[in-house]
């Protein structure tokens, strides 16, 4: 069941992102439960066993979150490995939000991750794709915006918090 979602949990696990996943795919009438890994690995290793009780409120966005998210990966809606637009006006929040994700997945052990930054690469095809479709641009509105933009990001991912 869900053999993208479960390759996907399996790189993320052989990449340090979390040192061990129990999960259950549940479809109409159909379930799959699997255990991998570990429960933790810091301060000493130890195993998942059937029955562990979770801190529901440490993992409430973990478990949604990244089960929305694979979903949304496994439909094509995203790619994980889609750059940090800076013409975007949320660039700036993303940027902020990754990087604190990262730090707390470091600091749990997991690896660290790449973020790609691209300057206004697509930004005429945002315009025109807006325009053919009578939307509201997505994207900043000048040159100058997108650059500001560009250097706040920037000012983010190379904050010595974050290294």
């Amino acid at each position: 069941m869900y053999p993208q979602t479960q390759k996907k949990i399996a790189e993320m696990l052989k990449g340090n992102v979390f040192p061990g996943v129990s999960y259950t795919f549940i479809d109409m009438d159909k379930t799959e439960t699997r255990m991998v890994g570990s429960a933790a690995i810091l301060p000493e290793r130890e195993s998942l066993r059937e029955g562990m009780l979770y801190d529901v409120a440490s993992l409430t966005k973990v478990i949604v979150t990244t089960t929305l998210l694979l979903q949304l990966q496994e439909e094509g809606a995203i790619n994980f490995e889609d750059p940090v637009q800076a013409y975007l006006p949320d660039s700036l929040g993303a940027a902020r939000e990754l990087c604190e994700w990262a730090e707390r997945r470091h600091a749990h052990g997991g690896g660290r991750i790449k973020i790609r930054i691209v300057k206004g690469a697509n930004l005429a095809m945002e315009t025109v794709d807006a325009e053919l479709h009578n939307w509201r641009p997505a994207t900043f509105g000048s040159k100058a915006e997108v650059d500001a933009s560009y250097k706040a990001v920037l000012d983010v991912l190379l904050d010595r918090r974050f290294d």
